[in-house]
């Protein structure tokens, strides 16, 4: 019996810019949704401002992440 072990720093991985525009993506949808859901409406300041925000986040959790493993 063979068990096939997948190793996924062998795999294919996405570059940075990639990384970044699917995090700038995810966070503009729901920053729509959060604005949509405590305003009533759509303000593109609101949203971009709370997409900004959440991006950052993102990345600051990668970066406590990467610290932690070392």
């Amino acid at each position: 019996m063979t068990i096939l072990i997948y190793n996924n720093k062998e795999g294919n991985h996405l570059n940075q810019f990639q990384i970044f525009f699917i995090r700038a993506i995810i966070g503009a949808f729901l920053a729509v949704v959060i604005t949509r859901m405590f305003y009533g409406s759509v303000h593109l300041a609101y949203v971009a401002g709370l997409a900004v925000i959440m991006l950052g986040l993102a990345y600051f959790a990668e970066y406590l992440r990467k610290r932690r493993n070392k």
